[in-house]
């Protein structure tokens, strides 16, 4: 098979809009600017499309050049976040089972987000000085993650959405599944079989299947939840603990992956 990268995506503020790119740059915890920033509410716990589906609606772009990036939806006025956080407003925030120590993000932003969604709520920034592991059970003890769910990366194959969409009147886009990087060339879910990859000149681990909630029936342009999709999951895409889509990856090394990078298999699952 000639599996190559078709596309490449960060997220640089977690549950918020994509933004794509030509080529990544890894870093410690995963690809660089994504997932730095997160949604907290006013306990410090971290807010995703699960609570607040409206969230889907807010798109992203990131300016490097200028160290910023612009969030705007239909119906706000756009807020400017800076690349990096950088002042001495700290506090612990709550992601899943970890707490982290972030950076506030500011009055403005703290306004602009809670008038959104209509509760208290506020941006935070992961720091560098701060470290959070990468799920354990699966991950060697010196993995770290950004804000992400619990790994540095998410693969996903064009195939594979294909099929699945042969089983949805209306077929969805791969966005649904925020994965990083999509691959073509491979036959449908056969990423469920691989155990270590080659991604251009990088070496990953595939550590577990990613599980789906219910983002992906989440429809971006709306933010109507589509049932029928979460219903498709569990009818084709069921597992012994949940309903899965992709794969969570690892990345042993830093350094860049390109679109149109070789996806080389060096070991499948035995």
């Amino acid at each position: 098979m000639n599996i190559r990268v078709s596309q490449l995506y960060i997220y640089p503020v977690k549950s918020l809009g994509a933004v794509a790119l030509d080529t990544m740059q890894l870093v410690d915890g995963g690809p660089a600017w994504d997932r730095r920033w997160m949604i907290v509410d006013a306990q410090g716990r971290f807010i995703t499309q699960r609570d607040y589906a409206k969230l889907a609606l807010i798109d992203v772009a990131l300016d490097v050049a200028d160290a910023t990036i612009c969030l705007s939806s239909p119906s706000t006025d756009r807020l400017e976040l800076p690349l990096f956080a950088n002042n001495e407003r700290s506090q612990p925030v709550v992601i899943w089972n970890d707490t982290v120590r972030a950076v506030h993000g500011g009055e403005q932003a703290q306004r602009w987000i809670s008038a959104y969604l209509g509760s208290p709520a506020c941006f935070v920034y992961m720091p560098d000085s701060s470290l959070r592991r990468a799920d354990q059970d699966f991950a060697q003890a010196n993995d770290v993650v950004s804000f992400a769910d619990a790994f540095p990366l998410l693969l996903t194959a064009e195939a594979s959405l294909q099929d699945f969409n042969g089983h949805l009147e209306q077929p969805i886009e791969m966005l649904r599944f925020r994965p990083n990087i999509v691959v073509t060339g491979a036959t449908a879910y056969a990423e469920d079989s691989w155990h270590r990859v080659r991604v251009g000149a990088l070496d990953c681990r595939v550590v577990k299947a990613c599980a789906r909630c219910v983002i992906p029936s989440i429809n971006r342009g709306s933010a109507q939840k589509e049932p029928q999709v979460v219903r498709a999951l569990a009818q084709h895409r069921r597992g012994r603990r949940g309903v899965y889509f992709g794969q969570n990856l690892i990345h042993d090394g830093n350094g860049k992956i390109n679109k149109g990078d070789a996806v080389d298999l060096l070991e499948a699952v035995v």
